[in-house]
């Protein structure tokens, strides 16, 4: 969840490149409604003009208790008593990224070959195919 559409779409497309499923949003409040099937991990910036990371997380944790958060940002939030599991501080390595939502959905053990865990639960037949909402990544363009 990022408020910047270029940057929604970069943080999808290093995360689908390494296996993960996706769902993207730019607008905080699409993020967090019931009818969406409970996400593994939300990751969020945490400086938004609607809704900041912190709330976005306290309405989705609402929504699917126990759901760990990555927040990312380009300064240095002053957390209360709700934190996220991790923090990634704007800019950051693509390899950064994917190695904090590994630990995050995982429970550490991976190597330095495995991609990031599919998300199961929207793959699971009762709940239809993967589904992907709000912006789609661009597909990558090969130059000759």
């Amino acid at each position: 969840m990022d408020d910047d559409p270029a940057v929604a779409n970069v943080l999808a497309c290093i995360l689908k490149s390494n296996g993960c499923l996706t769902r993207v949003f730019t607008d905080p409040s699409q993020a967090a409604r019931p009818e969406l099937p409970a996400p593994d991990l939300l990751v969020t910036d945490y400086c938004m003009p609607a809704m900041n990371g912190v709330e976005l997380m306290r309405r989705c944790r609402l929504l699917w208790p126990g759901l760990k958060t990555l927040m990312v940002s380009g300064g240095f939030p002053q957390w209360t008593h709700d934190q996220p599991e991790r923090f990634l501080a704007k800019p950051f390595w693509p390899r950064e990224l994917v190695q904090a939502v590994r630990e995050l959905t995982t429970d550490g053990d991976y190597g330095p070959d495995r991609t990031c865990p599919t998300f199961k639960r929207f793959n699971n037949a009762d709940r239809g195919p993967a589904r992907h909402e709000g912006i789609q990544p661009e597909r990558p363009r090969h130059t000759q």
